[in-house]
């Protein structure tokens, strides 16, 4: 027999609904994931695309940027520490912090290696081995350096510090600025900036773009920055849903590449058309490759392998570099 419904019955509905309501919204909300920007570089690309869009809250999670870094080196340590969960960075970059003992996981790649660029200008070398003896600007905390470094070794048996001066800059759009200004024969950088600084100056030239490079010795492509996690927050499903966000963002990119450069563009203060460039000459290539896909991953081993072989003590990885 159903009760009457009664004034106290009400008021003890009310309370145990007050109880379990805030549960309940708590539930609903998105688990927050801490990243950090860098104010030049690729990672303006995806960080503009999905504030835009926010693949993140479709699947669950709340990707919020607590802070903007103008210094790669500062960027990295900061991540190594904790200080935010996850980066948008080398493979190499990350996989140098887990061979240091830092709890971190690749998540996905996000392009390829031809971004990188060897830039001169008219006056500058043609080639790697031309190099020899000059003085090249590069970011040398930075994973670009890193990967940069063992390529140049493997292929032409050159060894950067030694063979080939490095000046040290904090971010790749200074390397591109110490070119401009006369003041390095040759810059190491990486998309945007690369087509950002031919657009300033039409002498600007590529002397050696790493991914053909690579290429040539190995027959595949070399994958490069991808999304890096902290271990401590991938607690059950968490890795499915950035992975899933992040593969999402990547095909939206891909469908609408110039929608997601202009928004670059904008936050860069710089015109569209040097973006568009970087895309349409396909030195920016997306990929989106998923860590829990095996041919997405074994271009990552395969790469490791490869720069294992040639002298890179941080390429060891195991299976739990990746997430599963």
């Amino acid at each position: 027999m159903n009760r009457p419904i009664s004034r106290r019955n009400m008021m003890q509905f009310a309370a145990s609904a007050a109880i379990f309501a805030p549960s309940i919204v708590r539930a609903a909300e998105p688990m927050r994931v801490k990243y950090a920007a860098l104010s030049t570089g690729f990672s303006v690309i995806v960080d503009e695309y999905m504030s835009a869009k926010r693949f993140d809250l479709k699947h669950g999670i709340d990707m919020s940027s607590i802070n903007t870094y103008v210094s790669v080196g500062s960027y990295l340590n900061d991540f190594a520490a904790g200080t935010f969960d996850l980066a948008v960075a080398g493979w190499d970059s990350t996989a140098e912090l887990r061979h240091r003992g830092v709890p971190v996981q690749l998540v996905s790649t996000l392009v390829t290696a031809d971004m990188i660029h060897l830039l001169g200008t008219k006056d500058s070398p043609s080639s790697i081995p031309e190099m020899k003896g000059k003085t090249m600007a590069a970011v040398m905390a930075s994973g670009t350096y890193q990967i940069s470094k063992t390529l140049i070794r493997a292929i032409y048996g050159l060894e950067l510090e030694k063979d080939i001066t490095v000046q040290n800059v904090p971010n790749p759009a200074q390397a591109v600025t110490m070119l401009l200004a006369g003041n390095a024969p040759a810059a190491l950088a990486w998309e945007p900036n690369v087509s950002i600084g031919m657009s300033k100056d039409k002498s600007i030239k590529s002397i050696f773009n790493f991914g053909e490079g690579y290429r040539s010795k190995t027959g595949e492509d070399l994958p490069y920055f991808g999304i890096a996690v902290r271990r401590p927050i991938l607690t059950a499903g968490v890795s499915e849903r950035i992975a899933d966000t992040i593969s999402e963002c990547i095909t939206s990119i891909k469908a609408n590449p110039h929608e997601a450069l202009d928004l670059a563009a904008k936050k860069l203060k710089v015109e569209p058309e040097a973006l568009h460039a970087a895309y349409d000459s396909k030195r920016l290539r997306f990929i989106g490759g998923n860590m829990r896909n095996q041919a997405d991953r074994k271009l990552v081993v395969d790469a490791a392998k490869f720069c294992e072989k040639n002298g890179a003590a941080w390429a060891a990885l195991t299976d739990d570099y990746f997430i599963s």
